[in-house]
């Protein structure tokens, strides 16, 4: 009978090597600090807290966070990234990004209101996307060849369950942080103890996000139709496109005088 024999060879995995599915926040990170972005985003990106780390970091962190696509939460996303933190943070020119339990603390002092203003940019500046909506491709053309850009306006209410929450009087206050967002409302067919709305606003002709933002319950309506308007409004002033040639379009649930009224204004 032939003899075979078969040569087994093993090198034990490089612990140092960056995991695959961190490369693409990696690739961001570095893209962020070669273009000069970071030192703006740290001059916008606030949260008022003393000690600790800063507004930066935990967005820098929620960055990577959302671009690695983990099909676990943060806490569990540590365990893959926590050994590489610092040589990713380095990336960006920081010491380090914040642990689950930094993070949690980081963003009890978020303030919607003094981060609002700036969602805007966070989308549109940072990506740098005007270049993309200026490109001819990306527009819609009529019949008699005039360029149009249509944005889609889509909210989507997503509800929570709440958790009882334990109680005791050696156990500090119950603090539910869902309540800073959410809000009781009719829910249809979705279950839920409390629920929130996402306005966003999407480019058509290139898949960029220009506007999102979030509203306790069902919403707020009209003021939820008039931040994506104006977002709209922003884009096409900083492209010096007219506003007579451009299209919004939403659901039934704006098929009213108020929608339209606000449209017109």
């Amino acid at each position: 009978m032939p003899q075979r024999s078969l040569h087994v060879t093993y090198a034990a995995s490089d612990r140092n090597r960056i995991p695959d599915l961190l490369t693409e926040g990696a690739c961001l990170l570095a893209d962020l600090h070669d273009r000069g972005v970071i030192d703006g985003l740290g001059e916008r990106v606030q949260v008022r807290r003393q000690g600790g780390y800063c507004g930066l970091d935990g967005w820098l962190m929620l960055l990577v966070y959302f671009a690695s696509g983990a099909c676990c939460g943060v806490k569990g996303f540590w365990t893959t990234l926590g050994r590489h933190a610092g040589r990713l943070a380095a990336l960006a020119g920081r010491s380090g990004l914040p642990s689950p339990s930094a993070l949690s603390r980081l963003l009890e002092h978020v303030e919607y209101d003094l981060l609002r203003p700036v969602a805007g940019w966070l989308l549109a500046g940072v990506a740098e996307i005007d270049a993309v909506l200026q490109h001819p491709a990306t527009r819609t053309y009529d019949a008699l060849g005039q360029d149009w850009h249509v944005f889609d306006i889509d909210p989507t209410v997503t509800t929570l369950r709440q958790r009882a929450l334990p109680e005791g009087d050696d156990l500090p206050e119950p603090l539910r942080r869902a309540e800073q967002t959410g809000a009781p409302g009719y829910s249809g067919r979705k279950r839920g103890d409390i629920q929130f709305r996402r306005v966003t606003v999407q480019h058509a002709g290139s898949g960029a996000w220009v506007h999102a933002h979030l509203s306790p319950g069902n919403g707020e309506g009209v003021v939820d139709l008039g931040r994506a308007l104006d977002a709209i409004v922003e884009t096409c002033r900083r492209l010096e496109h007219p506003l007579s040639r451009v299209l919004g379009r939403l659901d039934g649930e704006h098929g009213n005088v108020p929608c339209i009224t606000t449209f017109r204004e």
